[in-house]
């Protein structure tokens, strides 16, 4: 504590001697007036950080400390990964994988063979199938493929269906590595709250699959997008 401090207390503690807001000497206590009671609170022994112990136990802090209480470290430091080092997540430690594999607790990712095979399908409880390579001179099987199966068929072009119940889905395109996987990395960023690095991880730990660079690039995007929401959600009086 400096001297400039010690005297600003010890002036605000005469001041209210001087007042007769406490008599001392009779020990007897009345409440200040708030004129004083204000003086005494400008008067500060330190700094004040976004959050104080003031007494044992018992905190006082601003919105900022609200903030850091509940935002995990994951959070307030994240920032989207340079597409190299989001390569080299792509690409280490491969390993073989078969034609399909489940990646998140009832999600596939596998190739056109597993797209056509109703038997593995039917084993496996799919009752979703999304279909990343439709279209004529690609993966043409559509929905009329499926209709002795109790299934719900799904086309797409680009990663834009995340809409719909999900119980058990197989995504699937050509060979499974590319675009299916581009959906799948998308629906677990926007529904399951995962960054793009995080869906990496968890998608390699199953089945090898790299997205081209386009869609890894729209991937970057919608990244760092999902994470300025999170960031506005967070702190609402920021522009």
């Amino acid at each position: 504590m400096s001297n400039l401090d010690k005297q600003h207390i010890k002036g605000g503690a005469g001041m209210l001697r001087n007042s007769g807001s406490v008599d001392f000497a009779e020990g007897r206590y009345e409440t200040p007036s708030a004129y004083d009671l204000q003086r005494l609170m400008w008067v500060r022994s330190g700094a004040s950080s976004h959050l104080d112990e003031v007494r044992p136990r018992i905190y006082i802090g601003d919105i900022m400390a609200v903030k850091e209480t509940h935002t995990s470290p994951r959070q307030r430091e994240y920032k989207t990964p340079p597409i190299p080092d989001l390569l080299h997540l792509l690409l280490k430690n491969r390993h073989p994988t078969g034609p399909v594999n489940e990646v998140w607790p009832n999600v596939y990712i596998g190739d056109a063979s597993t797209a056509r095979d109703k038997a593995l399908l039917s084993n496996l409880g799919i009752t979703h199938i999304l279909n990343a390579a439709d279209g004529p001179g690609r993966i043409d099987t559509g929905a009329s493929f499926y209709s002795d199966m109790a299934v719900r068929y799904y086309g797409v072009d680009a990663p834009d269906s995340r809409d719909f119940d999900l119980r058990k889905v197989f995504v699937h395109c050509a060979r499974g590595i590319s675009r299916s996987a581009t959906l799948v990395f998308a629906f677990l960023m926007i529904n399951e709250k995962l960054t793009l690095a995080e869906a990496i991880k968890t998608v390699r730990k199953h089945r090898n699959v790299l997205p081209n660079a386009g869609f890894l690039s729209q991937l970057c995007h919608l990244d760092m997008a999902l994470s300025l929401e999170r960031e506005r959600m967070q702190d609402p009086y920021k522009l």
